[in-house]
């Protein structure tokens, strides 16, 4: 059971006074009333009141969670579990294997279950756990959870159950069969023992034999799916009364052990197991031996593996966080004066505005904090109470309201049972978004004001904790907040979206914000004695690292598809991901929302180094960063912190030539210099060594162990390593000690490739020289995205060099590194990417002929049979038309003979090669379908299908998914009947085919740049064999 952080006891209560709305806590205050807009019209609230009922309506509102959207509309938006969708109607509800990536078509309805006479236009949230949801139709109930295969259903009253279904039902004793469904999926739906089925057609019904329960299961794939039907029918009537995560943090092993229970309510049977579904996160973690299911799902988020029982465990390790770095050595090249002016620069422009929002304010709080941290370290202490009066200031305005105040004040507002602070911004206040991220700078501003103001927290303390349980309650019990808000305790990780508004489900973009926030309770628990809080921001820290891991940087690759073409996702969605962000910036800025800010909780960024390594390899692969690129969503201070970690002398030398630091406004170059030259003194974090101490963390350089730790306390601290170092931390201090003997220089690995770029399809040599360091090197293997590339002795060009031979099957951006096998060890070198372009379209038979206006077209016909999934009827084709003039590519899609398809619903576009994956198409059956691609050019490459849903001549619902149709935009061939270049020149052309210019061979390529626009370009030039190579060209 979790310990209680937060209690208030009669004589704590009376200090709440109160006065016209204001709420007194301590010296802080917030109010209980709405204080109005201000003359923006900022400040709201959800103006609908919860959908929620019986149980439920007794409790605090559970907003952020993978059903939320359920609070706010009459049957909410389509629900996504892991490793089924949802859809509640009037009559009942929808059960999907859905396909991922996408939302739903309203004509998405391969298994509908509900009662007789059912009509409710309106569900509600009747009950919740941890990880399950009860929704209520009035006479009819249904539980389902996070994992689960299952669902599990109720009912009042002594209505028939009714199933009607895409596909072949049939029935054996109690259990209804259905075959051959939506997206190739099998069903099994359970009455209780003595009841029997009654089929008609595609709809089935039941009495249950005069009891009130039933459930409903998708199948796993493969094999028998009746004979699996009947074994998990043991399964069927053990129903989830209660599901928990309950966590104890062993802080001199540095382990967080979780348990995830399940309180069975055994409807009928003698068995008490529960079926789980376990993500990779869990499968990936667990401590101690379990026998799985046979039968597996493939979920969006990896595979579903499935397990009998009451419960199982995880074991995840904590590696320790720091207030800040410590002090760097002068040694490097460190300058006390040049710190000194930058952190002037700071405190004489620290960005603090009247007009702001809870978002923005937070991070000037930040970029404060860092800094104030250390000039107080470097012994600049006029300089310091200057920075920490005006965070006092600040974060005090925020912690207070007198009445008639709209801003800078918080607003409990009791029929959402949360926390507004005003003004806010990205639908802090109308949608419950994005708490975490927000409160996460206040609460660490707090800590830090109450480590160099003992007492503090005495008089504003109460304000802050109010804050931390709004965001991440550790109450089940809690009458003010719901229980751990943001946090998805089966799911591992945080949710922004407060009401699920998206199509594809909730959503979390920025994992590095989410981890700050655990990072702030943590400090926050530590500096005010509160054990409990401290830990729960350890749980919170380490489960929300191992599905970032997963599910964001795929460290393991066995989640993201093995041709993704980016090194990470910045936005994951409960049925969908990609690589975009919300503001609409490019590459640079979905990356570098995963790093910012960068702080002393943000070592796990280069847990895995493997992953680090080839996150920054795509970063300066894809942007301009190395080239100082003037792009405000570059943010070069955290990329610099960042690159710092993983190559700490070499970030110095990044800091050094970059001329673009400074402009992200929640950071500062003053904490940059510092960051990077401390790394720079001390080496890079460990992540394999733990401390009994939250606040530690070991450094290494050259073999030399550097470790640090913060001691909040009054008194002496002894700190106590895994690696059997220890060492006394004076009170109040964050202090450092350096281990007596160096450790031995691991062997590192150079390598090279030629070619140094390749297109797919063909050979590439990898070389590996070897430094064995202070180790005997015995041998070595090249892998490429983890795989071994040559599984005989690789060839030994020279004495410590290996080679081996691979061949690009696809394009993209791969991974390239050394095992080493050295004394008896296996050491892996510092990865590098490899860059493998698509192979070059060929030339068509009718080029395009360039400028305004030129257009290619291509037309695939298909019969009837045609179909990836699903069926068709008729025959259809799918067309392609390239505008050079507008830049465009037009995907059209025809279907024949429209008798065939009653129920007829516009076609959606599947595109496997870019973002979003579903695409709307407009048109009619007659004149055809279309959806037109912007921005195309000369050699890109698009990959699409088309899906149909409709109802056949029977009734019966259906759907078809056309094969996957390749196109390439054709390249140009000539200009006015000219060749398109002669021996000795580069030809030139705009991405639309308008000429752009002729140059000279031997002209280097910045040069030829510096001579453009920025653009897209096709270049073009003959070469000795008479035959054309063709490239694309980006000037930024």
């Amino acid at each position: 059971m979790l310990p209680k952080i937060f209690s208030l006891s009669a004589m704590a209560a009376a200090a709440f006074g109160m006065q016209a709305g204001v709420v007194q806590v301590g010296s802080g205050s917030y109010s209980d009333q709405f204080p109005g807009t201000d003359s923006a019209g900022r400040n709201g609230y959800i103006s609908v009141s919860p959908a929620v009922s019986g149980e439920a309506a007794g409790r605090p509102v559970p907003t952020n969670d993978w059903w939320s959207s359920e609070l706010v509309k009459p049957h909410g938006d389509t629900m996504f579990n892991y490793p089924l969708a949802f859809r509640p109607q009037d009559d009942g509800l929808v059960i999907i294997k859905n396909m991922t990536m996408q939302g739903l078509n309203m004509g998405d309805t391969p298994l509908k279950i509900g009662l007789e006479g059912l009509n409710c236009t309106a569900t509600t949230v009747s009950g919740h756990s941890d990880w399950t949801v009860t929704l209520s139709w009035g006479d009819m109930e249904a539980t389902m959870g996070q994992g689960m295969p299952f669902t599990y259903f109720t009912r009042r009253g002594d209505a028939d159950v009714t199933v009607s279904a895409m596909g072949t039902l049939s029935a054996e004793g109690n259990i209804l069969f259905v075959s051959g469904s939506y997206n190739g999926a099998d069903y099994a739906v359970y009455a209780p023992a003595g009841s029997t089925w009654r089929i008609n057609g595609v709809t089935a019904t039941t009495d249950l034999a005069g009891k009130d329960y039933f459930s409903a299961v998708m199948l796993p794939g493969g094999g028998d799916s009746k004979a699996t039907a009947r074994q998990w029918s043991k399964y069927a009537f053990v129903f989830p009364a209660d599901t928990r995560a309950d966590f104890s943090y062993d802080s001199q092993r540095g382990e967080v052990e979780t348990t995830y229970s399940v309180t069975p309510d055994v409807k009928e049977g003698t068995s008490s197991d529960f079926l789980f579904g376990l993500l990779p996160h869990h499968w990936g973690n667990l401590k101690g031996s379990y026998s799985f299911e046979s039968g597996t799902y493939q979920t969006v988020r990896g595979e579903l593996r499935m397990l009998g029982g009451r419960e199982f465990k995880t074991s995840l390790q904590f590696h320790g966080v720091l207030p800040t770095l410590p002090e760097p050595d002068a040694a490097t090249g460190f300058s006390k004066e040049e710190l000194n002016s930058l952190m002037n620069a700071v405190n004489n422009n620290d960005g603090l505005s009247d007009w702001t929002d809870s978002y923005n304010d937070g991070q000037l709080l930040n970029r404060l904090v860092q800094t104030a941290r250390i000039a107080r370290q470097t012994g600049n202490d006029a300089l310091f109470q200057a920075l920490f009066n005006k965070i006092k200031a600040r974060v005090e305005n925020w912690l207070t309201y007198s009445p008639g105040e709209i801003a800078f004040m918080f607003y409990y507002h009791k029929p959402w049972t949360t926390m507004l602070g005003y003004p806010a911004g990205h639908g802090q206040d109308t949608n419950i978004n994005d708490h975490h991220f927000h409160w996460g700078y206040l609460i660490h501003a707090a800590a830090f004001l109450e480590q160099y103001e003992p007492g503090w927290k005495s008089r504003f303390g109460g304000i802050i904790d109010l804050l931390v349980r709004d965001a991440a309650s550790a109450d089940r019990n809690d009458t003010m907040f719901p229980y751990l808000r943001n946090f998805s305790p089966y799911a591992g990780h945080c949710w922004a979206n407060g009401t699920a508004s998206i199509g594809t489900g909730n959503d979390q973009e920025s994992t590095s914000e989410s981890m700050q926030f655990n990072c702030s309770l943590i400090h926050w628990g530590e500096i005010s004695g509160n054990v409990a809080l401290r830990d729960l921001g350890i749980y919170l820290y380490v489960t929300e690292l191992s599905a970032v891991e997963e599910y964001w940087f795929d460290v393991h690759h066995r989640v993201l598809p093995s041709d993704y073409r980016y090194a990470a996702v910045s936005r994951v969605f409960t049925n969908s991901y990609d690589s975009e962000n919300f503001w609409g910036a490019g590459i640079e800025g979905s990356y570098g929302i995963q790093l910012y800010p960068v702080h002393g909780g943000s070592f796990y960024l280069v847990h895995d180094r493997d992953f680090a390594g080839r996150l920054w390899n795509s970063m300066t692969s894809l942007t301009g960063i190395l080239q100082n690129e003037e792009n405000g969503n570059i943010w070069y201070d955290s990329w610099a912190r960042y690159y710092a970690m993983l190559e700490p002398e070499s970030g110095v030398e990044f800091y050094k030539g970059c001329t673009q630091l400074g402009k992200k406004f929640g950071e500062s170059q003053a904490q940059t210099y510092h960051w990077v030259y401390s790394l720079a003194s001390y080496g890079a974090p460990l992540q394999d060594v733990t401390a009994d101490h939250p606040l530690a963390v070991v450094f290494e350089k050259n073999g030399v162990r550097t470790y640090c730790a913060q001691n909040y306390g009054d008194t002496p601290l002894e700190v106590a390593f895994s690696d059997g170092f220890s060492f006394s931390v004076a009170p109040g201090e964050m202090q450092t000690a350096v281990s007596g003997e160096p450790l031995p220089q691991a062997p590192t690995a150079t390598i090279t490739a030629d070619p140094a770029t390749c297109k797919a399809g063909e050979e590439v040599t990898f070389t590996a020289v070897i430094d064995g360091g202070d180790y005997e090197v015995s041998s070595a293997v090249i892998k490429v995205n983890g795989e071994e590339i040559s599984t005989a002795v690789l060839s030994r060009a020279a004495a410590g060099s290996y080679s081996a031979k691979w061949t690009a099957a696809s394009a993209g951006v791969h991974t390239v590194h050394a095992e080493i096998i050295a004394g008896g060890k296996v050491f892996a070198s510092r990865p590098v990417s490899y860059t493998v372009e698509s192979a070059e379209p060929e030339i068509p038979d009718n080029p395009v002929t360039p400028g305004p206006g030129g257009s290619s077209e291509v037309e695939h016909t298909f019969t009837a049979d045609d179909s990836q999934e699903g069926v068709f009827y008729a025959g259809y084709s799918i067309g392609f038309m390239y505008d050079s003039g507008n830049s465009t590519v037009t995907v059209s899609a025809q279907f024949q003979d429209e008798s065939l398809y009653p129920g007829w619903v516009t076609p959606r576009l599947f595109n496997y090669l870019g973002s979003p994956f579903e695409n709307p198409m407009t048109g009619s059956f007659a004149d055809g379908y279309t959806h037109t691609f912007i921005g195309a050019s000369p050699g890109d490459r698009y990959e699409v299908a088309v899906k149909a849903i409709f109802a056949n001549l029977d009734g019966k619902g259906g759907m078809g998914v056309t094969p996957r149709v390749s196109y390439v935009v054709p390249v140009v061939t000539s200009v006015g009947g000219a060749e398109i270049a002669r021996h000795g020149e580069i030809r030139v052309w705009t991405a639309a085919g308008v000429p752009a210019g002729c140059f000279d061979a031997g002209i280097g390529m910045e040069q030829l740049k510096s001579q453009l626009s920025p653009g897209i370009y096709i270049m073009r030039t003959r070469l000795d064999d008479g035959s054309i190579q063709s490239s694309k060209l980006v000037v930024r």
